[in-house]
Parts: C-alpha cells; sequence; structure tokens
C-alpha cells in the first residue's frame, strides 16, 4: 500500500496510541449471546471505538464472525415457517435438523454463514452510519492471499477503501470454500483468526487487536487459583490453551499462532482481549496493561541500513547445508528487513534477485531435481510434486515479475 511502512514502529503499549493502521477481529463468542443472538451492546461498544478511531484520522479494518449464529436462527425461522403444525407437534424438537438448531453444539455450517452475512453486515453498517461512516464488505477466500493477482486486486481495494475513510467489514466466503470448520488444508481458513493475521500483513497495520470472550493469555487453566494474565506474551511461554467457544471455530490455540504470525510478519503489536468488556478498544489504545500483547521481533538495525553489502562484508550468510525449515525461516526474516528498506534499495535488491535467478537457472533447476527426486521417494502428492517442480518458464516468469513489478511486490 502507499503508506507501506513509512510509519512509527510500535515498542510498547505507550506507542499504541500513535498506531495509524489498525486491525481489529471480534470473535464469534463477542458479537454473539450464548443464545447465538447478536449481541447488539458489544457490537455497538466495538463500532463506537472503532469510529472514534476513524474520526481521529486512523484506519480501521474489522474482521468479524457471528454470521453463523445469525444465520442459523434465520435458517431455523424459515424451516418452523415451512412446517404445518402437525408436523412441529408430532415431531418435537427431534424434528429439527442439526443445520438449523440453534442450540446445537454442531455449531459451524457453510449455509448458515451465507444465511447470516448479510444480517451481520447490516448491523454493522447501521451502527457504523449513525456516526457518519460509511462501511464495505470484503468476502475472501485463502486463494485470494496466494494468487499474485488476487492479492494485489485485494491490497488496491483496501487501500482505496482506507483512502476514503471507509471501514471495511472482512470475513471468509464460506459458500465459496465450503468450510464445514476446523480444517487447516490451504483451501480455506481455519479460522477469523489467521484471517485477521493475513489481512494485517497484506494492509501493513501496525496494531492487530483479537477480541474474545477471555482477558488474554494464562499462564493456566483460568479457572485454576494460581492462574495468572500474561501481560507480553513471549514465544516460550508454555500456556493452558483452553477450550473452544460453543459457536466458534477456532480457541486460544489459534489465537496465539495468529499473534506470532502476524509479528514475524511485521505486525507491530498483536493484543488478545475481552471483547465482553466495555471501553476494551479505548483502553488498549490508551496503553493500559490490559489483554496479552505479543510484539514484533526488533530487526537487525545495521542489516537494514546496508542490506546490499557483499559477501564477506560481515554480514552472516546461511549455510547452504541448512534444513528446510530454517532456510524458510531465515527467508521469511529477510523479507521483513526488505519491507523496511527504502523503494530504491528494495528496487536495488530485487533486480539483483532476478539477475542472479537468471545467472544460475541451471544451477537452479539441477538442484531442484535432487529436490524433486527426495520428495517422490517420501511418497509426496502429485499435486505437491507438480508445484515443487521448476522449469525455465518458471524460473524466466520469476524473473521478469521481479524486473518489472518489483515496485508492486513491496
Amino acid at each position: 500500500m502507499s503508506s507501506r511502512r513509512r510509519r512509527r514502529r510500535l515498542h510498547s503499549r505507550a506507542d499504541f496510541h500513535a498506531a495509524k493502521r489498525i486491525v481489529i477481529k471480534a470473535g464469534t463468542s463477542v458479537v454473539s449471546c450464548d443464545e447465538g443472538f447478536p449481541s447488539l451492546v458489544r457490537l455497538a461498544n466495538i463500532v463506537e471505538s472503532a469510529a472514534k478511531l476513524a474520526r481521529a484520522g486512523k484506519e480501521v479494518l474489522i474482521v468479524s464472525s457471528g454470521a453463523v449464529g445469525i444465520g442459523r436462527r434465520k435458517l431455523h425461522n424459515q424451516f418452523m415457517a415451512r412446517q404445518s403444525l402437525t408436523d412441529v407437534l408430532r415431531k418435537g424438537a427431534s424434528g429439527i435438523p442439526s443445520i438449523v438448531d440453534p442450540h446445537t453444539r454442531i455449531s459451524y455450517n457453510s449455509a448458515c454463514a451465507a444465511a447470516g452475512q448479510m444480517g451481520l453486515v447490516s448491523l454493522y453498517e447501521t451502527m457504523f452510519s449513525q456516526f457518519g461512516l460509511s462501511t464495505s464488505q470484503l468476502l475472501v477466500t485463502a486463494f485470494d492471499f496466494t494468487s499474485t493477482e488476487r492479492k494485489n486486486n485485494l491490497e488496491y481495494v483496501l487501500s482505496e477503501l482506507l483512502d476514503l475513510g471507509v471501514i471495511p467489514i472482512i470475513n471468509e466466503n464460506d459458500a465459496v470454500t465450503g468450510n464445514m470448520g476446523y480444517e487447516t488444508c490451504g483451501e480455506f481458513f481455519a479460522d477469523n483468526d489467521s484471517l485477521a493475521g493475513l489481512v494485517a500483513d497484506l494492509a501493513d497495520a501496525q496494531l492487530m487487536i483479537l477480541l474474545t470472550d477471555v482477558d488474554g493469555v494464562y499462564s493456566c487453566n483460568p479457572k485454576l487459583p494460581s492462574a495468572r494474565l500474561i501481560d507480553v506474551l513471549e514465544k516460550h511461554h508454555v500456556v493452558d490453551i483452553g477450550e473452544k467457544s460453543l459457536y466458534g471455530r477456532g480457541g486460544m490455540k489459534s489465537k496465539i499462532n495468529a499473534m506470532f504470525q502476524a509479528a514475524d510478519n511485521g505486525v507491530d503489536a498483536v493484543v488478545i482481549a475481552s471483547g465482553k468488556k466495555q471501553t476494551i478498544i479505548d483502553r488498549i489504545i490508551a496503553g493500559e496493561h490490559v489483554g496479552t500483547v505479543a510484539f514484533a521481533p526488533d530487526e537487525d538495525a545495521e542489516a537494514v541500513e546496508d542490506p546490499l553489502s557483499p559477501p564477506g562484508s560481515g554480514r552472516s550468510t546461511p549455510d547452504s547445508k541448512l534444513d528446510a525449515i530454517t532456510m524458510a525461516q531465515a527467508a521469511r526474516t529477510e523479507g521483513r528487513k526488505l519491507k523496511l528498506v527504502s523503494t530504491d534499495v528494495r528496487n536495488a535488491i530485487l533486480n539483483r534477485i532476478a539477475s542472479e535467478l537468471e545467472l544460475k537457472q541451471e544451477e537452479i533447476l539441477e538442484v531442484n531435481k535432487l529436490d524433486l527426486a527426495a520428495a517422490a521417494a517420501s511418497n509426496l502428492s502429485l499435486q505437491l510434486l507438480n508445484r515443487l517442480k521448476l522449469t525455465p518458464t518458471k524460473v524466466s516468469s520469476c524473473v521478469n515479475f521481479l524486473d518489472h513489478n518489483g515496485v508492486g511486490m513491496a
């Protein structure tokens, strides 16, 4: 986006008031009450705080759950309206399909999400309009973040909406993905926590707030007397992840995973807090010690200032025998550094990468053959093998993209 990485970093809670772009994720347990109805009080509280931020010149994006509960109620009413009085009296509660039973534990279904989406967004639109603010709806799939074209389109839309002061309301396009819940394959999101992290990274947000039904991350089961709320969470902490809510897909584990993934991708700070407490967003922005926060790891300032230094100049270089996981982590770290440098330096780096790819194409293809052989021996699926396989055309396409679209990647 146009303002990407050109802003003050957030290093502590006291810096939160300076955040320019903020992603707020409202979980199902926050926007819905225990009976599955939308919680108008909590929704209004979120909207009021978000509106206050927007009117103060900040850019706010909302990733919202809650469509399933609204949709289940809607489908339940539709089901009951189609039944005759005789059917209702004869079958009773046992005749209600689980998909439309608002009291069932099996709480997630794409049809319910599709039926409830309009009602959920209508609530947001109506509430924000009271503050003179407009909203927009974006329903996305995981493919929108993996396809370069779709990702660029999504980034453009978000940028234009935010520039106009429109608040995006974002959710997964369940009707398209067919997500029946709790899946973790690449075709759709495991939950809206991971979606919020992807949105925060794409939008270059400084702060992400995950609103849930607990005060934050505890050192152990919150029901135990010894449990204490963790103020700043780090990866080495061992915590009790607790149970999932009745209606949501995620849980504390998914929130912690999303928290660290977003922080690793360059989101300055991520807060997990209770969305059931009034003014919680205001208190977070004010720097109060509420909820649990994780900060993005500090980068090596020297490496950022001199990213073009030649080999042997004192900068460490990856060992050629590093395992794939270590190399992937190193690539992600360097990718974050790339986002922090100026446009001219970034373009120079991308041009150099393109030149190296072109010069070492034969060597890259030979090594890729070895990788393919090892992958085939490990019984990797044919689909993944095809994705792993490199060809001269693929390498050339990558070189051309770096040469002509480097700035668009940044």
